[in-house]
């Protein structure tokens, strides 16, 4: 790199820098469960060693709060909070750091792609300023779900068999790499084998028995490397556990649909073939799958969930339409290698988004947001070259580049200053207020009675003041705490309305009895109330 691309580097990464860490811990407005489970286990480990159950800080899956969570992101923010304290900043920290190496990441794996091409130094500059302020990467940065983090090891592991393909020593880094993006996200497993083996595709001449060799290599080192994990005797019941969500998978109106038509033709052999419901499993996949290319959902409103979108921008800004698709275009035409290369990445990390009932999933389909960034890169440089040449051309650049600039403006005044209030109900807010509510208050009674859902003792571990040794020592019954010392996690029954020296908390439509009960102290919602008995 020369010392101006160094510089525009620099710049670019600063910038990454600055959309991810402003207002980090306030905006999202508030921590979601996963979060806030993530943040009580790094927060025993950092005080005791153990999570919240007591068990090790070293193994290959935790219990979190009874949906089995993977260890790395809880590692990492372990480090966070021993060193920032239990924040919502240090929570979401190590996703915001991974939103950076992303965009770093980026640009090596665009320049080892097309290193072909002289421009190959701009289209790695034009994808990562394209990772720095995507929507799809930018929101995902700023909170604490390891899928985000998950990503990011994944383009390590994929930099890293790039590499490969000239020096194969680091073949064994990339399935290395891998390993630990499993460690980080589920559903890696699926997808890493597959783009490992597409990335030989990108620079082989021909198919040679090297190749072959390595790809086995690196495929039996990251098994090796998975042992643990499936080895852990949560590994069963975590399948399990995933595999109980609404999906195609268990879809019985298809096999009765299946069944109805096959009888009205008799059972006829045709009838068997035309009619398998195995067929109807394919139609409902490629249904899925279509889902995720929906234009309003790449370029406009994105994911219907506000903790995934703004729900005002696609995962992708509409101005950058024109790059993408010519980025498309030229993988088609100039550039099949890389295109089937990227097109392979991105189907297969389509693939766990599109087996469950709701899509399009803008957090299960993360993996694919390098793919992404890298076509609207390459579109960004091969339509300014197209352009330059032209009459008028230096004209259309400039209005283009004030329509994105425009773009990313709208969106970031947006999440900034209207997206906190617009989205609080997904982000659980309120939940917070009333654990510092406990806080403050439960010294001054008896008993405390917390009557809202059943996982309000996280929130109250996470902002309250606890000893973890004690609390590893509590029962949890079916992974959850229902009691935390004087604090009572439960529904309200009638002969509460009678106790003395209780603190009732509640949501307005689970307590018993609302005669009495005030809006929380700064919790900005009548859904949330309390109710002194001295």
């Amino acid at each position: 790199m020369k010392k101006l691309h160094v510089l525009i580097f620099c710049m670019i990464l600063l910038i990454a820098a600055v959309l991810r860490l402003y207002k980090l811990g306030s905006i999202p407005v508030s921590m979601y469960i996963d979060e806030i489970a993530i943040g009580v286990d790094a927060k025993s480990i950092a005080q005791t060693g153990r999570d919240m159950h007591g068990h090790s800080w070293l193994t290959p899956m935790f219990l979190s709060y009874g949906d089995y969570k993977l260890p790395v992101y809880i590692w990492i923010a372990t480090a966070s909070v021993k060193i920032f304290g239990a924040t919502e900043f240090a929570v979401r920290l190590p996703s915001a750091v991974a939103g950076v190496l992303t965009v770093f990441l980026i640009y090596f794996i665009s320049v080892e792609l097309f290193e072909k091409r002289k421009d190959r130094i701009w289209i790695g500059l034009a994808s990562a300023v394209v990772t720095a302020v995507l929507p799809w990467s930018v929101l995902f940065s700023r909170t604490g779900f390891e899928g985000h983090v998950g990503q990011m090891f994944l383009l390590l592991s994929i930099l890293f068999a790039l590499y490969a393909r000239k020096r194969p020593w680091f073949i064994v880094c990339s399935a290395v790499t891998g390993a630990l993006a499993v460690y980080t996200y589920f559903s890696i497993r699926f997808v890493f084998p597959v783009v490992l083996l597409a990335s030989f595709i990108v620079s082989a001449k021909k198919f040679e028995s090297k190749h072959i060799f390595r790809g086995v290599l690196g495929l039996v080192v990251f098994g090796l490397l998975l042992i643990p994990l499936v080895r852990s005797p949560y590994y069963a019941p975590s399948n399990a556990f995933r595999l109980s969500a609404s999906s195609i998978l268990d879809n019985t109106q298809r096999v009765l649909y299946s069944n109805v038509l096959r009888a009205q033709d008799r059972e006829a052999w045709y009838s068997r073939v035309l009619h398998h419901r195995e067929l109807y499993f394919l139609k409902d996949l490629i249904t899925h799958y279509a889902a995720h290319f929906d234009l309003s959902y790449l370029f406009i409103s994105g994911d219907v969930n506000l903790r995934h979108s703004t729900g005002k921008t696609g995962i992708m800004f509409l101005t950058f339409a024109p790059l993408f698709f010519v980025g498309l275009y030229v993988c088609t035409r100039k550039e099949q290698k890389v295109g089937i290369f990227l097109a392979v990445w991105y189907l297969i990390a389509l693939l766990p988004a599109s087996v469950p009932n709701e899509v399009p999933h803008a957090l299960r389909s993360i993996n694919g947001v390098g793919v992404a960034a890298l076509l609207c890169g390459l579109g960004a440089v091969e339509l300014y070259s197209f352009l330059y040449k032209k009459r008028f051309g230096k004209v259309v650049i400039g209005v283009f580049a004030c329509a994105i600039l425009f773009n990313i403006f709208s969106f970031l005044h947006d999440y900034t200053i209207h997206y906190p209030t617009r989205s609080k109900k997904a982000w659980s807010y309120g939940k917070k207020q009333i654990a510092q509510f406990i806080e403050e208050e439960k010294t001054s009674y008896d008993h405390v009675i917390v009557a809202t859902d059943d996982s309000m003792y996280l929130w109250v571990l996470f902002y309250g003041n606890y000893d973890f040794t004690k609390v590893q020592r509590m029962p949890f019954i079916d992974n959850k705490l229902q009691n935390i010392n004087t604090i009572n996690f439960r529904r309200l029954i009638e002969s509460d309305s009678e106790s003395k020296h209780t603190l009732t908390v509640g949501l307005s439509d689970e307590v018993y009895k609302k005669d009495g009960f005030y809006p929380i102290p700064t919790a900005h919602s009548q859904d949330y109330i309390y109710r002194s008995q001295p």
